[in-house]
């Protein structure tokens, strides 16, 4: 069973707030955990920690490795990881290699830039 959380969804209600339209009309940001896409409005900017680091087609070490990456490549995406089964996280990486374009890196191997 995989988890996903977004580090967008846990930014509180109150910092998200009710957003404002035309007309007094507002809308309410989804609840923390929710499978809503929070974090399409928040982008993670990544470093390569190791030469030949594989993007893969799903956050598991058995999926597909669909491109690699060198050491100190930018990687960006949408701020969302997932536990595969054995434990290993794995963050989300904007990739046009990967069939829904975002593709999956071990998280352990990047590190976080902003």
């Amino acid at each position: 069973m995989r988890k996903l959380i977004s580090r967008a969804a846990l930014v509180s209600g109150a910092v998200l707030g009710v957003l404002a339209l035309g007309g007094g009309v507002a809308a309410a940001a989804p609840a923390a955990g929710s499978t809503t896409d929070v974090a399409a409005f928040a982008t993670c900017t990544y470093a390569v920690r190791y030469d030949g680091l594989a993007v893969r087609e799903n956050p598991s070490p058995d999926s597909v490795a669909r491109k690699t990456k060198a050491y100190g490549s930018i990687v960006t995406g949408p701020c969302v990881s997932s536990q595969h089964s054995s434990g290993e996280w794995y963050t989300a990486v904007h990739c046009a290699c990967a069939t829904d374009g975002e593709g999956w890196m071990r998280t352990s191997y990047l590190d976080r830039i902003s």
